[in-house]
């Protein structure tokens, strides 16, 4: 039951950071595009400040109690490089590098995620 609750924590850490990677590259552009010109709002600071705490509090959940368990650093350095990349695209202002450390932030904390699962798995069999 842990491991299918440690799985899933995982799951949805991966699915919210990947989600914030797909909003801070995609709707930029279209917007730009003036493909989504009455969704303004899905830039507003709010919803990227509830993707960083979603981050935040699903990696902290999932890392920090499965590092415990495998002991493995690679993850939690991974969340923290992240997190700095997000932060620092926060505080760019909007242009494309904020668009390009926002995106790369949420793509290493979405592989953090997967290298975490893996990490479980593989000491469930040692």
């Amino acid at each position: 039951m842990k491991q299918f609750i440690s799985a899933n924590i995982d799951f949805f850490g991966f699915l919210n950071s990947f989600l914030c990677a797909i909003h801070c590259s995609v709707f930029p552009l279209l917007i730009s595009l003036g493909l989504l010109e009455g969704l303004f709002w899905i830039e507003h600071f709010w919803l990227e400040m509830t993707f960083l705490f979603f981050s935040i509090f699903l990696a902290s959940l999932s890392l920090i109690k499965s590092y415990k368990k495998h002991r493995r650093v690679e993850a939690l350095l991974m969340v923290g490089l992240g997190l700095t990349c997000l932060f620092i695209g926060l505080n760019l202002g909007h242009g494309v590098i904020q668009t390009i450390m926002m995106t790369t932030g949420g793509l290493i904390i979405a592989s953090a995620h997967i290298v975490n699962y893996f990490f479980n798995k593989s000491s469930l069999k040692a």
